[in-house]
């Protein structure tokens, strides 16, 4: 650092426009040159300082267009900082005429290196950038803004062999998950702060990154030495050391690990509900089959009391009409339990099914009652689905036989199958994520009674009648639940609604088209 001044300096023009016998050495000076006057009040104490000359290279290194690199600027005044950072320093130097240096860092985080020496009755600045410093400090501050811990360390070698590490530098984030401050661990050896380090092969893993040169990657969990949390790590060799890069995944391991805890307690109780489900069934099965043992006994007592005691009996041959017609409206029933909890068994049994043979086969199986009440079935075009053929059957014969039953008494029944594909279901019935599925849309209108639309929902519940038990329409409440378990066994929704033209009814099938 130059320690001159020029010996006597008149205010010019302008910064280009030197004096002549101004040192043609301070003009080309590698560093910025500002020569000040003071500034004093009516009782002569100084309370400014005044601009009278500065170099090119004062413009360079400082603040291109700031108003202090201007003949006759005045510092205190255009920086009122300055009054109370240097204003007393400056007048000291010019009343002692001692001259001091300082190392500065403006609000811009550059670093200068300012040497302020006595000159007339002011003072001559001169002042270079600290590059080195002010890279550093760039490069701390970017190191400091990750959101990854960052560590350099130095390989502290006993004849030729790695002992231990020594911290070199380390960013905020590592302060803050060693929880030491800096001056604490520069300079400490790893093992020390981390003596857990060489336990869980770390220490090893550092080691071989410094002599082999390959990099280095894990995930941890480390619980030991005031650190707690998961962590992925990765080492690179960097001089005679290496860098390591910590970041902290403790939050995402533990959502990780929530989600785990949650998929395993989902199979558990996906396997506990298969077991009762599969339970559920077995004692459905087990006891609508048993239960039909003592019923036949007493259907068949009744006959025999009807048979051969008729005229003893009297008029307690009615309670005997009575007894039969319960069992046999108990076995109907236990029937029809047993064919719902059968629904979960056969659920997996699927493959192609065309519903043309299909209807026609449950046709077959209703033709007694079709031809009984001169019912008319026009059935369409149907397609081949992917399905539980024995499932399926039931569902057309749930949907056929609900259409011949509920009919005014003496009406013929209109019944009409048709089917269409269906790109677009209302999301109240399809809520699932994604792209829409195709479905076959199956459809069953009749002529009948028809239903109120506010019992809509209530029909595909189980044990659920519309019409009371002395009715001409009887049931037992399980023909519609049992075609809604099936279309959901195949993935499907199932609607009805009354016929705004006539009365009626229309059943709605959709069926998932499988490619």
């Amino acid at each position: 650092m130059p320690d001159f001044a020029p010996s006597n300096f008149e205010k010019t023009p302008s910064a280009n426009s030197s004096p002549s016998w101004l040192p043609e050495l301070i003009r080309l000076a590698p560093i910025g040159v500002v020569v000040t006057t003071s500034v004093r009040d009516e009782e002569g104490d100084i309370v400014d300082f005044e601009v009278t000359w500065f170099n090119q290279k004062a413009i360079e290194i400082g603040s291109p267009g700031s108003p202090i690199y201007q003949l006759g600027a005045r510092l205190m005044t255009l920086v009122p900082i300055l009054r109370t950072s240097h204003l007393p320093r400056l007048r000291t130097l010019v009343e002692t005429r001692e001259s001091f240096t300082e190392e500065y860092e403006s609000t811009s985080h550059r670093h200068f290196r300012n040497t302020y020496v006595p000159f007339n009755d002011g003072y001559v600045l001169y002042f270079e950038e600290n590059t080195a410093l002010t890279t550093a400090n760039l490069l701390q501050r970017i190191l400091d803004s990750t959101p990854a811990a960052i560590m350099c360390l130095r390989a502290i070698r006993e004849a030729n062999t790695i002992v231990d590490f020594e911290w070199v530098t380390v960013n905020e984030r590592a302060l803050t998950i060693i929880g030491l401050p800096a001056d604490r661990l520069l300079n400490c050896r790893l093992l020390d702060v981390h003596p857990h380090n060489r336990a869980l092969g770390l220490f090893d893993a550092y080691v071989n990154v410094v002599e082999s040169g390959e990099p280095y990657q894990t995930e941890t969990n480390y619980a030991y030495d005031g650190v707690s949390g998961w962590f992925t790590i990765l080492a690179i060799r960097h001089d005679d050391g290496l860098i390591l890069h910590v970041l902290d995944i403790t939050s995402r391991k533990q959502s990780e690990l929530a989600v785990d805890e949650q998929a395993k307690a989902l199979q558990q109780m996906n396997r506990e509900l298969r077991q009762m489900n599969e339970n559920l069934q077995q004692f459905a099965y087990s006891s609508s089959h048993d239960l039909q043992e003592p019923l036949r006994k007493i259907q068949t007592f009744a006959d025999l009391l009807r048979a051969n005691y008729a005229a003893q009996l009297g008029d307690g041959a009615d309670l005997i009409n009575r007894l039969h017609s319960s069992a046999e409206r108990i076995s109907v029933l236990i029937r029809d339990l047993l064919m719902f909890s059968r629904l979960g068994i056969l659920s997996k049994d699927f493959k192609a099914v065309d519903l043309n043979t299909t209807v026609q086969e449950v046709i077959g199986l209703r033709r007694q009652q079709i031809d009984q009440v001169g019912a008319m079935v026009c059935v369409a075009p149907l397609p081949t689905i992917h399905g539980n053929k024995v499932q399926l059957v039931q569902l057309i014969d749930c949907l056929l036989s609900n259409a011949l039953k509920y009919q005014p008494e003496g009406q013929r029944p209109q019944i009409d199958i048709t089917s269409q594909p269906a790109d677009y279901i209302n999301p109240s019935l399809d809520d699932s994520p994604g792209l829409r599925r195709v479905y076959c849309q199956l459809t069953v209108t009749d002529n009948g009674i028809g239903f109120d639309p506010k019992h809509t929902e209530r029909i595909f519940q189980m044990f659920q009648r519309l019409h009371s038990r002395n009715s001409p329409y009887g049931g037992t409440g399980v023909g519609l639940a049992v075609a809604r378990r099936i279309v959901e066994n195949h993935g499907g929704f199932i609607t009805a609604q009354v016929r705004p033209d006539a009365p009626g009814s229309v059943f709605t099938v959709y069926l998932p088209v499988v490619d």
